[in-house]
């Protein structure tokens, strides 16, 4: 039986206020385009995260669908962006499911070590773990 996964779909940034700076350079028209890209992105349910978009999700099939949502966005840009988008089966306890961080390697209810972090192949819906 396969364990519950929380999954976490991640999709580059195109250009946030946060790096709306003249450290930046971006071409007006290019700089519209982008900013346009992470407001589609924010509408179709993903949030700003530390480093990406990111879409968190019980459903496997749903982060599939999320992920090739955002790469058909960002393929209207950018194809090499587009294929940056990933899925992330976040650590998880076999034993009390018990959700860990990515950095953790051992459950912090109960002390079972945590199905490792893994990558979930948005083509064939296989989960990868990483090693």
């Amino acid at each position: 039986m396969e364990t519950e996964r929380r999954y976490w779909v991640n999709a580059p940034f195109g250009i946030s206020d946060f790096f709306d700076t003249e450290d930046f350079e971006v071409e007006e028209d290019a700089r519209r385009k982008l900013k346009h890209i992470d407001a589609e992105l924010e509408s179709a349910g993903f949030f700003f995260g530390d480093t990406c978009w990111v879409h968190k999700t019980w459903n496997k099939e749903e982060a599939i669908e999320m992920a090739n949502a955002a790469k058909e966005i960002w393929k209207e840009w950018s194809e090499d962006e587009a294929d940056t988008v990933s899925i992330t089966a976040q650590p998880i306890c076999p034993k009390c499911g018990g959700l860990g961080r990515f950095s953790d390697e051992y459950c912090s209810k109960c002390g079972t070590k945590l199905l490792p972090k893994a990558e979930l192949n948005i083509d064939t819906g296989k989960v990868i773990p990483i090693e």
